[in-house]
Formats: C-alpha cells, sequence, structure tokens
C-alpha cells in the first residue's frame, strides 16, 4: 500500500493566530510548566487532539512555546510579546517570531514579496511540499510577513535575531573566514538543564556541536531542529562569494614572519 505523501514540518497556522494562542496559554498558565493536556486546554481544546497538537507544535515552531510531555511553558520570546517592553521591543519579537519557522526564513531570502500562487510553486517543485501544505505555508508566511511588517531592510544578516524563543543557535549565520582562536569548553549547564557534545571532523577539519535543552533530555524534536538550521546554514554558504585567489590567510602571514 502507498505511502500518503507528506510535507515537510511548517506551521499551520498564521502568526496573527499563533499571537491570540500564547495570550490564552499565558492567561491561563502564566509561566507554569504544564503537560501537552493541560496546555490544548489552555488553548481552549477539551484535551490533546489531532487539531491541538497542531496548534500547540505551531506555537513551538513559532518560538512562543518551550518544552515537551510534561514540561511545556511559554518562551521567553513568547513572554516578550505578552509584556514587551516597549512598542519597539514588541515589534521586533514579532519580527523574530515570523522568522522563527526554517522555512519562512528561507523564504525571506527568495519570496519576501512574492505572491502565494508563486511561494506554492516554488515549495511544490523545490521542497518537496504537497500542493495542499505549500498552500498552507504561503498563507501563513504571507501572514508572518505582514504583521511583523517585514520589509527589504527588516531582514538583514545583521538583523537577524541570536536567539528564538530562547534557543541561541537560530538564525545564526556563517562567521566570518578567517582563523579563530580555539574556545573554551562549553560552560556547565544550569541546574536541571541536561547537556550534549557531540564532535565530528575529518583531516581538514574538526566540528564540536554541544546542545544544552532545557526541558529534559534531548529529543528527535531538537535534532530536528538543528538539521534545519544547518541544511539553511549550508544554502547560505553556497551563496557566499568565492575568496579572490590572491587572499593569504592571515596565520599562513604570521608563519612567514
Amino acid at each position: 500500500m502507498a505511502t500518503k505523501e507528506r510535507s515537510p514540518n511548517y506551521p499551520q497556522i498564521g502568526l496573527t493566530d499563533a499571537v491570540d494562542l500564547i495570550k490564552k496559554f499565558y492567561d491561563a498558565e502564566g509561566r507554569t510548566l504544564v503537560d501537552n493536556e493541560t496546555a490544548a486546554k489552555a488553548l481552549g481544546y477539551g484535551g490533546l487532539s489531532g487539531r491541538s497538537r497542531l496548534k500547540l507544535a505551531a506555537l513551538k515552531q513559532y518560538g512562543l512555546l518551550q518544552g515537551r510531555e510534561d514540561s511545556i511553558s511559554i518562551s521567553p520570546l513568547g513572554l516578550r510579546i505578552i509584556h514587551p517592553d516597549d512598542e519597539d521591543d514588541y515589534a521586533s519579537a514579532l519580527r523574530e517570531a515570523a522568522r522563527a519557522p526554517a522555512i519562512f526564513l528561507a523564504l525571506l531570502d527568495t519570496h519576501l514579496v512574492a505572491s502565494e500562487n508563486a511561494i506554492v510553486a516554488y515549495l511544490v517543485k523545490n521542497k518537496s511540499f504537497t500542493s495542499d501544505g505549500a498552500k498552507q505555508v504561503a498563507k501563513s508566511f504571507k501572514d508572518a510577513v505582514a504583521l511583523a511588517k517585514l520589509t527589504t531592510g527588516t531582514h538583514t544578516d545583521e538583523e537577524r535575531p541570536p536567539e528564538n524563543g530562547g534557543r541561541k543557535d537560530a538564525g545564526m549565520q556563517p562567521t566570518t573566514e578567517k582563523r579563530l582562536a580555539p574556545t573554551s569548553p562549553p560552560s556547565a549547564p544550569p541546574l536541571g538543564a541536561v547537556q550534549r557534545t557531540f564532535t565530528t571532523g575529518n583531516e581538514a577539519m574538526d566540528a564540536a556541536i554541544t546542545i544544552t535543552s532545557h526541558a529534559g533530555e534531548i529529543t528527535g524534536e531538537d535534532i530536528a531542529f538543528l538539521r534545519e538550521y544547518l541544511d539553511f546554514l549550508e544554502r547560505s554558504w553556497a551563496r557566499r562569494k568565492p575568496r579572490p585567489a590572491n587572499l593569504t590567510d592571515l596565520s599562513d602571514k604570521d608563519a612567514e614572519s
């Protein structure tokens, strides 16, 4: 029997609805850690269902909720939307939420002012989306762009947020291409957090990824988030201009002197 075709992960509601829902959640539970069932009821559902699970997933993709299973709470970004310091902070928080979903971040580079039809065609042809999934992404993306008032001057590399609902790895840009001094080992995780470091490399490169989870053991959802970010990083790096052939690395100059 053929399996049903599925789209990649994406928020199935617009940012406008997500903001309304996080306000409902905060009104019901404040900053309390709750389980999935309680979180669904805070959104106005009788309990966990297909629809409530999709809404909870969307709030996490926008960075407004954090955690999993019995440890769900409003995120730092969600709190900024509920209680911003001022109007500028609220506008900044909306921009961060609009850029939080990986597929939205990619579309901002190529389809910021495109029509929904153009976005749908692109997602189906290039991103393995179903037609229905692509239509929902296009609708949600246009809603996020409008609510956050994103323009060609509000999503530059310099203004990409350093965090995504408290996740410092979201929206990061490649470091400048130069020799960097060895970094210090990651600091000890906060009490109750779980930290894991994964290392890899080859003859030309060493790499280490440290994940600190503040909501219990690291999950497949956390790894999927990193994979989406690394996919974006790979695309961003591919668009970089090649270095001039006569540009000598600073470390090589030092070695010659």
